[in-house]
């Protein structure tokens, strides 16, 4: 198995609204990794710790730390930031499909 390249992507996280940005995509993850995992067990025999790690995310806690993730976006949420927000949200997106899909292309 090929092992992922390094990540050489930088985000310009330069403001609480950008890093909030970045992190709602990798914690919005957890949730998705929910769905996977379980396909992943059944479908290739990969238990957690044992290949899927990635996609158990907070286990039995990932609902409520996404539900506390989201209040705290929303408590930071105003018309100056959010634009911020929908914009790193965006680049994360490309970036991580740069890093993870790129030699695949």
């Amino acid at each position: 198995m090929k092992a992922l390249p390094v990540w050489d992507c930088s985000l310009p996280l330069w403001s609480r609204a950008q890093g909030l940005g970045s992190i709602y995509v990798l914690e919005g993850s957890t949730l998705g990794g929910q769905l996977i995992q379980p396909h992943l067990q059944q479908t290739l025999g990969l238990e957690r710790g044992q290949g899927s790690s990635y996609f158990v995310g907070y286990g039995r806690q990932t609902a409520a730390m996404w539900q506390s993730f989201r209040h705290y976006v929303l408590r930071h949420s105003a018309l100056d930031a959010d634009d911020a927000m929908f914009r790193s949200a965006a680049l994360t997106f490309q970036a991580l499909e740069r890093w993870l899909c790129d030699e695949v292309r």
